[in-house]
């Protein structure tokens, strides 16, 4: 087959949008191969290379490296090909327009590690060349077309997992948890105003769009009626991305037993709220508005004021506004509406640390990103506005063009993360999310870890300023599902003759061939809690921490609608959204023993970790290496001793261990298990339930199979009951609280940490 170079233009539907953005063919002493996956957006994700005999029939060309783990025909699945091991391949067949061969690997699993041969069928075409790739385990026939190409496409492999391991099981010396624990500080409770009010917000967010002017002067209006009591809600439309906020005013009306008054519009809230404002502050929607770039003058006119107005005490208005606050007696307090427009974000954020900075508070920051380029969907900043904190997006990516953004930012966590330290107050939280055009989840949380911060978010999240004055009922007390039972040691032995569990409970007497459970993560406020079919089936559903601190009345409201399958457990690798790796050592058992305390209130067993600080650079953290190391699971095990289990990850990560734990943090055993299915929303339930079925079938070297599995959060519970019903006999879906004791007893993982 002669040399060439080729782009797929058709074949099978991956996750990410995965294709082969280039086969590279080469003939010299042998047959070059080259495969480079890209995504949806032409990124690449995964390459590799090796070679093939010139001549059929001959041996198998050994040693040769495994350039990529992935497996990049469906990369939410938890097999990994084990780059510690070498690959082979033979040549079967080859012409001057066709080639056949076979290529030899090693795969790893939960259970398992096995060889796989994959069969490669290549044929020139007139319009380019075919390609068919047979397995039978994991199985697999897909067929690709794909037309001439160059060979432009950057090389860039999938990061290299370290040697594969499995190590033994950490033993924590007795003096690691002998510190006391700390207990998280609350938010200060001014409670529900004698009088309070509601206002609908439109669907407006573009930052050139009056109806989002107006948005922001209500939600500006909001933190500054809130600072003492809560006072003004705010109604979001109900395709906001946390959906329920007509349902959580209503609860909170009877449950504090107080009616509201409805407001009918932004000058009726004015009015009923005239007093409070000392003034306001001018922005520039009419400034640049970059979709991708470093210059959005119009959006850091915003962010400067939003700080401003936490300072000054001020509502933030555009020149539209004017008249009616003049009227309203009030007075220009800074002006922002035009001086920002030759600065850059990095000019411009700079130029309000020079002014702002000293007098903002430092307990936490708000980093107002998420949607960008035109549009800003602004609300955390009620609560921003009301505590007085420094607004900003900038960039944590550190590349050229971002080297700047990304050292102010440097700075700006830095210098909060210590002034919390020194002040003895609890750990900074970073508020609000990342914007989507400057830089990537991963970076942004990897940098405020760094500093021994947390984040809760995200930007979108409504009514913090009005929920985090509302104090729990005298008496109340988290009571989570029934707590894990302790494992036993009469438990039955492993067997390969299996009752299954149906949904709601399983047999002490009896283990599944396929032990699953199914985690709805990204928090209450983001996933399927209030659609149709919650309650049908056991499901997990992710607390945030930080929620305990700041507003936990929304957490009182989850707890009270929970039914007898629905079970909380810990989110998200601590105190709030951090990565472990990246903490440095000596704060990371503070802040896990910080997170335990929050556990033991709301009555939580299990937390889900999940850590990209050492992923690649890309937007698809699933390709890249997420494992824990064997020290912070030894740090789990050492200082969150109320946790039961860690569930790791977002799609799968491969790290998995029982870690026996020393007798001053407990005792017993913390199981570490990776999720091993991200349940693609975009997926079709018969795929879904087909690999899910293929997991269960290649990790049967012992019952039962610890398969957890990630359930984003637009999937809802009807349609992952919809896949349940597909599945074949030996799954049972067992609540975590029935799942943690069967982990404990029955570790049936290899374990290790890569």
């Amino acid at each position: 087959m002669i040399s060439a170079n080729y782009t797929q233009i058709a074949g099978p539907a991956y996750p990410l949008g995965a294709h082969l953005c280039l086969v590279g063919i080469s003939a010299g002493a042998a047959y070059t191969i080259r495969r480079e996956w890209c995504d949806s957006s032409n990124a690449s994700i995964a390459a590799e290379e090796w070679r093939v005999p010139l001549v059929a029939g001959g041996p198998w060309m050994e040693h040769q490296p495994t350039d990529s783990r992935l497996w990049a025909a469906q990369v939410f699945t938890g097999l990994e090909f084990d780059v510690s091991a070498p690959r082979a391949a033979r040549t079967l067949a080859a012409n001057a327009t066709s080639l056949v061969f076979e290529r030899r690997s090693t795969m790893l699993s939960s259970q398992r590690v096995f060889n796989v041969t994959e069969l490669f069928s290549l044929r020139r075409t007139a319009e380019g060349m075919t390609m068919r790739v047979q397995l039978g385990e994991p199985p697999m026939d897909a067929s690709f077309t794909f037309a001439p190409a160059n060979a432009s496409v950057g090389r860039r492999a999938s990061q290299r997992r370290p040697e594969k391991s499995a190590l033994p099981s950490p033993l924590l010396p007795e003096a690691t948890a002998a510190a006391p624990a700390p207990v998280p500080k609350p938010w200060s409770r001014g409670g529900l105003a004698p009088r309070w009010f509601s206002l609908k917000l439109s669907d407006a967010w573009l930052l050139a769009d009056s109806a989002l002017h107006d948005n922001v002067l209500a939600i500006s209006l909001q933190g500054l009626a809130n600072r003492q009591h809560a006072a003004l809600y705010l109604e979001y439309p109900k395709d906001w991305a946390y959906g329920y906020t007509a349902d959580v005013r209503e609860w909170v009306a009877t449950s504090r037993g107080q009616a509201y008054e409805p407001l009918a519009s932004l000058s009726d809230a004015l009015a009923a709220f005239a007093t409070v404002p000392n003034g306001y502050v001018l922005w520039d929607p009419e400034g640049t508005t970059s979709a991708r770039g470093t210059r959005n003058s119009a959006r850091q006119s915003l962010l400067v004021a939003l700080t401003a107005a936490g300072q000054l005490g001020a509502l933030v208005a555009t020149a539209v506004h004017v008249p009616a606050l003049r009227a309203m007696g009030l007075t220009l307090l800074a002006d922002y509406s035009s001086v920002l427009r030759n600065m850059s974000d990095v000019e411009a954020m700079a130029s309000a640390k020079a002014r702002w900075w000293a007098d903002a508070t430092k307990d936490e920051l708000m980093w107002m990103g998420g949607e960008c380029g035109t549009q800003v969907r602004p609300a955390q900043a009620d609560v921003g506005v009301m505590r007085g904190l420094f607004f900003t997006d900038l960039s944590t990516l550190l590349t050229p063009q971002w080297a700047d953004e990304n050292a102010l930012a440097e700075q700006l966590i830095a210098e909060a993360a210590d002034s919390c330290e020194r002040a003895g107050g609890n750990p900074l939280i970073v508020l609000g999310w990342h914007s989507y055009c400057k830089d990537y989840e991963h970076t942004f949380i990897t940098m405020a870890s760094r500093h021994g911060a947390r984040n809760h978010g995200l930007n979108t999240n409504p009514n913090l300023s009005f929920m985090s004055h509302l104090a729990l009922p005298d008496g109340f007390r988290f009571k989570n599902r029934p707590p894990p039972a302790e494992p036993s040691s009469a438990a039955p032995p492993p067997s390969s003759s299996l009752a299954v569990a149906a949904p709601g409970g399983a047999s002490a007497a009896a283990l599944p061939r396929v032990a699953m459970t199914f985690v709805q993560t990204d928090g209450l406020g983001l996933g399927a809690w209030s659609k149709a079919g919650r309650g049908a089936i056991p499901y997990s559903w992710e607390v945030t921490l930080p929620d305990l601190e700041i507003q936990p009345a929304i957490l009182q409201m989850f707890y009270e609608q929970a039914t007898i399958n629905d079970t909380f457990v810990a989110c998200l690798s601590g105190p709030g959204y951090l990565y472990p790796k990246a903490v440095p050592p000596a704060k990371l058992p503070g802040l896990l023993r910080l997170a335990g305390a929050s556990m033991r209130t709301l009555d939580l067993h299990a937390m889900v970790a999940f850590d990209a600080s050492a992923a690649a650079t890309a937007s698809h953290t699933v390709t890249g290496d997420c494992t824990l190391s064997a020290e912070v699971v030894a740090a789990y095990a050492a200082h969150l001793p109320e946790a039961r289990a860690i569930l790791n990850g977002y799609g799968p990560t491969f790290t998995f261990a029982s870690s026996r734990r020393a007798a001053s943090a407990g005792g017993g055993n913390l199981s570490t298990v990776s999720f091993d299915y991200y349940l693609d929303p975009s997926g079709t339930v018969a795929s879904i339930a087909a690999d899910l079925a293929t997991l269960g079938e290649i990790n049967d070297v012992a019952a039962p199979y610890l398969l957890a599995v990630h359930v984003r959060e637009w999937s809802t519970v009807g349609r992952v009951a919809q896949v349940l019903a597909q599945l074949p006999d030996g799954f049972a879906l067992l609540p975590v609280h029935e799942w943690l004791p069967i982990a404990e007893a029955h570790p049936t993982f290899r374990p290790r940490y890569h």
